[in-house]
């Protein structure tokens, strides 16, 4: 009966031996995850950037100098540029098929998006053109209008390189 007890005393022993290396264990990995997202935190948030003391946008994209305190770069923000909504025939023989589509242009800076709007006509002769040439089945899917949006940044690009289109959005795309 002695050994009994002596049996179950080493025993819980041992069990609180291995819950206290457990929750020194658990401790360890969860301050290792807080001190890496820590260090994620900072690098991502700007604060690993080098220390080069270069010129930093703020985050209203305004100008900021540099620390020796010559003088500032000029940081463009993007615009986005708005288009009347396009109405085509798509190009399918024997059925008539149409193709409704509004469209939001990103460029680069505000010089860009004037340049687009004086050259308005030509810029939507250009997407006019191209999605007109188009039939049903190059219209459905993302796949599809993942090529028409990459297709008509090149076209443009292609037609006015002093304008640098950066992206397209679609805020309605129809078929019937």
């Amino acid at each position: 009966m002695p050994d009994d007890k002596q049996d179950q005393n080493v025993g819980s022993a041992e069990q609180s031996k291995k819950g206290g290396m457990n929750s020194i264990l658990m401790i360890m990995v969860m301050v290792n995850t807080v001190a890496v997202l820590a260090i994620a935190a900072y690098v991502f948030m700007g604060g690993g950037g080098g220390g080069g003391g270069g010129n930093v946008a703020g985050d209203d994209g305004d100008m900021i100098s540099n620390e020796d305190g010559q003088a500032p770069l000029e940081v463009a923000a993007p615009e986005v540029v708005d288009f009347e909504p396009f109405l085509v025939n798509l190009n399918d023989a024997g059925a008539s098929r149409y193709l409704r589509a509004s469209i939001k242009v990103e460029v680069l800076n505000g010089k860009d998006a004037e340049k687009i709007r004086k050259r308005m006509p030509k810029v939507r002769d250009l997407i006019l053109t191209y999605l007109s040439s188009l039939n049903l089945s190059q219209t459905q899917g993302t796949v599809a209008k993942e090529i028409i949006r990459k297709q008509v940044i090149r076209r443009v690009n292609k037609e006015m390189p002093d304008i640098e289109m950066k992206d397209l959005y679609f805020t309605e795309f129809v078929t019937q």
